[in-house]
């Protein structure tokens, strides 16, 4: 008996827990997700509040236990032990011979249960914070009203305790009583105090032969207890009074729960919810969002040509120029470069360019048309979602020159060293000769100062001469074509190069575009993957909910 009672405590704990929890649940459910107007969360926060309320209203339930007996049978200091100290004055007479006393937990609210016939007593035992006792006139009394208070209001109890001593339990005019009363005999409850005044066998004797009192009055499963009040002994039964009470409360706290309809409300919300809200049409609009998920990864594989043609010619230009500056030049080849450089510049320019952004444009506003109608449709538009702009503001951004060259890195500074090596060596050997042959160099096995001087003044006046002028025009005509030719070849190197450059930028920023537009519509990508979740535990009845 008393291993079910434990077990019934644990189950009601536990789905008193559950309750509370699956509460809280519906409530987070409510403000986390999106499929929701905001209207509509407030009302499923003030119903949950008002849920809350009525949960705790029915946890915080109290047991109303009377206790009924004859005069001296010891109801008041059974009432004493309950509570673990003296909350009841327990005299031959009591104090309110007419009256019910009502004894109850100080913090309690009593004020319905309260009237003119009731004297309410508070305490601040917590043991039995959630048990309202009272102790009813004595049944036995020459007074009818006694009785007629003791039925009329007997009614309004959860169970019934009814109190005899060794010389009363037999007494008829207790079993007269209890076929007036309008209570089920199963929330019955019978005691035999004062048992201390008995041995064992005749505490048996009394327990048996009220068994069978009861079981001629038609009362068969109600529980009988031996109990000492004031006094313990071996045969007292108070502690299993007092779990068989606790039993009865914990049943009282399940009955006031399923009385209060919890569940049966959470079930009805959920089908008010479900009945409201369209979740095939939310995904519906979910498979639009993947739509356009998938047209924007279409449109990355097409975006980079269109980069290409877009940027060009400033791109290409920006980036020839960043590379030019890079160079390092002896003053011939710098001046057939730049001549070169001005001769073949090359016209980037295309026909198709605006064309071209206009397609881009027209894809991303057919999607900006779908994301319009998605964000109305799901209540997203707190923040209005346009790749259009999007994608403009990125290309204005990009076709400033000055925003590509830092992107570019520099020239290997190998590559640049050797072409001033180049550029030494080719310049300087064809001056060697001049020089050479304007002196009139001859093999000698020892020079001195005086010869080097002489050589060079003989240079100087054939200078002037007419052999020294074709010499010198010569010179001229070589160092301009050897310019010309070093300043070709690295002005090809030098296109080659930004051309590498330029379809590497153009994939580097087609990579940060297409970042950027999907950042664009990451909200709305978040919210059809929280209005799918959404939308499956609501079409489940909530599976969050233990």
């Amino acid at each position: 008996m008393f291993i079910s009672a434990s077990l019934c405590v644990m189950n009601s704990l536990m789905s008193t827990q559950q309750s509370k929890q699956n509460i809280q649940a519906i409530q987070a459910w409510a403000q986390s997700n999106v499929i929701l107007m905001p209207s509509q969360k407030k009302e499923i926060a003030a119903w949950c509040e008002q849920l809350t309320l009525s949960f705790q209203q029915a946890l915080e339930s109290p047991l109303k236990m009377g206790l009924i007996g004859g005069t001296g049978v010891g109801k008041s200091t059974l009432i004493n032990r309950l509570a673990g100290e003296d909350i009841s004055v327990a005299h031959n007479e009591r104090p309110y011979t007419n009256k019910i006393v009502m004894y109850h937990y100080k913090e309690l609210d009593v004020s319905s249960i309260s009237d003119n016939t009731i004297i309410p007593f508070g305490h601040d035992r917590s043991e039995i914070s959630h048990i309202i006792l009272f102790d009813f006139p004595d049944y036995d009394s020459h007074l009818t009203e006694h009785r007629v208070l003791v039925s009329e209001f007997s009614q309004n109890l959860d169970i019934i305790v009814w109190v005899a001593s060794p010389e009363k339990y037999a007494d008829q005019s207790m079993m007269s009583m209890m076929s007036t009363l309008l209570q089920s005999s199963k929330n019955y409850c019978f005691v035999v105090n004062k048992v201390d005044q008995l041995n064992e066998h005749e505490t048996m004797q009394v327990i048996g032969h009220w068994h069978k009192l009861l079981g001629d009055s038609g009362i068969n499963d109600a529980p009988v207890f031996a109990v000492s009040a004031r006094f313990s002994s071996h045969t007292d039964q108070f502690e299993l009074f007092r779990k068989w009470i606790m039993k009865k409360r914990k049943a009282h706290e399940i009955t006031a729960i399923a009385q209060a309809n919890i569940d049966h409300q959470i079930q009805q919300k959920n089908k008010q919810l479900t009945e409201m809200i369209d979740c095939q049409k939310i995904v519906n609009l979910v498979d639009e969002v993947y739509k356009i998920k998938d047209q924007l990864t279409s449109f990355e594989k097409s975006c980079h040509q269109n980069i290409l043609d877009i940027l060009t010619p400033d791109a290409q230009m920006a980036i020839y120029q960043y590379l030019s500056r890079q160079s390092r030049f002896f003053w011939p080849v710098g001046m057939a470069f730049a001549i070169l450089s001005r001769m073949k510049q090359f016209s980037l320019e295309h026909p198709e360019k605006l064309t071209i952004t206009d397609k881009g444009e027209m894809l991303l506003k057919t999607m900006d048309h779908q994301i319009d109608f998605l964000q109305t449709s799901s209540h997203t538009g707190k923040q209005k979602i346009s790749l259009v702009q999007t994608y403009q503001n990125f290309m204005a951004h990009y076709q400033n020159p000055n925003q590509i060259a830092p992107l570019l890195g520099k020239m290997g500074t190998a590559r640049t060293f050797l072409f001033g090596l180049q550029q030494g060596l080719f310049l300087l050997i064809p001056l060697i000769f001049f020089v050479l042959y304007l002196g009139g160099i001859e093999s000698q096995h020892s020079i001195q100062w005086t010869q080097v001087l002489l050589f060079f003044f003989k240079a100087i006046l054939r200078l002037f001469q007419p052999e020294g002028l074709i010499a010198m025009v010569s010179l001229i005509m070589i160092e301009l074509l050897l310019s010309f030719q070093l300043a070709s070849r690295w002005h090809r190197q030098l296109i080659k190069k930004s051309q590498i450059l330029y379809n590497d930028l153009s994939k580097q920023l087609t990579r940060q575009l297409m970042l950027a537009l999907f950042a664009t519509i990451d909200p709305l990508i978040e919210w059809s993957e929280q209005a799918k979740q959404d939308c499956q535990q609501l079409n489940s009845q909530w599976t969050f909910l233990t």
